[in-house]
């Protein structure tokens, strides 16, 4: 098995596939910063020890929090907890979403999971002086993009120098898209980024039309 690389300082957005504590204690250890969505049936406990029942926590009102817990049974994690309640649109757009996935499969979901369909959850080990609450979950909500450039270098050509050309037309595309999604959404939370992206895809033509338009 190669050895895990780890770079003093850099900032690693995982989603739950790459969900491990003991990963993430080594790359803590190393210096190294992460954020990851919480495994809901994951034991969250104080800094000294009690259990926390996230849906005791939740009925108690709040919208918001963040909180040093530990994560974990046998390998425990301190981390940063932090808990956002998402706007009512995305709520009902989430349960109905499980509610018709659970349906395809001749299954009724419980009000356990249809109630943690309200919810983001995220787990740091970043402090709060480096990064808030916002931006933690701003920062998190662009680990898609991130994962698109892997994705640049594909093409059906055979040809080096047609290759290299989309390379270069996918990467203009993406700072285009990138430019606009932050002037127009990244601040506002209640607004999706992927959703964004899609209408600046959908609307590329008109771009283009607009960007050709040296009078304009």
């Amino acid at each position: 098995m190669a050895e895990a690389i780890h770079e003093l300082g850099s900032l690693r957005l995982q989603d739950l596939g790459y969900f491990n504590l003991v990963r993430m204690k080594a790359q803590h250890g190393c210096g190294e910063y992460w954020q990851s969505r919480l495994q809901l049936r994951a034991r969250i406990s104080t800094m000294d020890g009690q259990p926390i029942s996230l849906l005791a926590l939740l009925k108690q009102g709040i919208t918001r929090q963040g909180m040093q817990v530990r994560v974990g049974v046998a390998e425990q994690l301190a981390a940063r907890l932090l808990v956002w309640k998402l706007p009512e649109v995305a709520r009902a757009k989430r349960r109905a979403k499980m509610i018709a996935n659970a349906r395809d499969n001749g299954r009724t979901p419980t009000a356990e999971s249809l109630a943690w369909c309200d919810w983001n959850f995220l787990i740091t080990n970043v402090g709060a002086e480096k990064l808030n609450f916002d931006e933690c979950f701003v920062l998190y909500g662009v680990r898609w993009q991130i994962e698109l450039l892997f994705k640049l270098g594909h093409s059906r050509s055979e040809n080096p120098q047609r290759i290299l050309c989309e390379v270069y037309a996918k990467l203009l595309g993406v700072v285009i898209q990138h430019w606009i999604v932050l002037t127009g959404v990244w601040q506002i939370q209640e607004r999706s980024l992927v959703k964004g992206c899609q209408m600046v895809r959908e609307q590329s033509a008109r771009l283009a039309s607009c960007i050709n338009d040296l009078e304009a």
